[in-house]
């Protein structure tokens, strides 16, 4: 796992853990992505201290979690058809810069695949982000 992911696991299970507004900056701005720091100070930090808390970030992903599924399975849905295939996947993760194979896109279905059709619904989709939000110290 990438140190920066296991960094962010470990920030957000852990407990009265906190960083500023800056070091979150940095840490996004590491994986490429530009954030408006203002906005997310305003969303993240609550008490504004110019800090964001691990409880914080916990609060504030699993109350946006249905809005959070939402966009996850359209993004993958690359055909809009209510399941997540193997096409969709591998388009969907080549477009975001991952190199990744038809093979390996099939056998990820697989394990979250409950009816074993091949393709991954909603319901399906819903119990994988669920069981990876529980991985990762959300009570939900």
């Amino acid at each position: 796992m990438d140190d920066r992911i296991q960094a962010l696991k470990n920030f957000i299970k852990g407990k009265n853990r906190k960083i500023s507004i800056a070091e979150l900056k940095a840490f996004v701005d590491g994986f490429g992505r530009s954030i408006d720091v203002e906005n997310l100070a305003s969303i993240l930090d609550v008490d504004r201290d110019g800090f964001v808390t691990s409880e914080d970030v916990r609060a504030l992903i699993v109350a946006e979690k249905d809005r959070f599924f939402d966009r996850g399975f359209k993004t993958l849905d690359g055909d809009n058809d209510g399941r997540i295939s193997v096409a969709d996947l591998h388009s969907t993760l080549r477009r975001l810069g991952t190199e990744i194979s038809i093979e390996e896109c099939r056998e990820a279905i697989v394990p979250y695949d409950g009816d074993g059709d091949g393709v991954i619904d909603y319901e399906e989709y819903v119990k994988m982000m669920t069981r990876g939000m529980r991985s990762w110290g959300f009570d939900i």
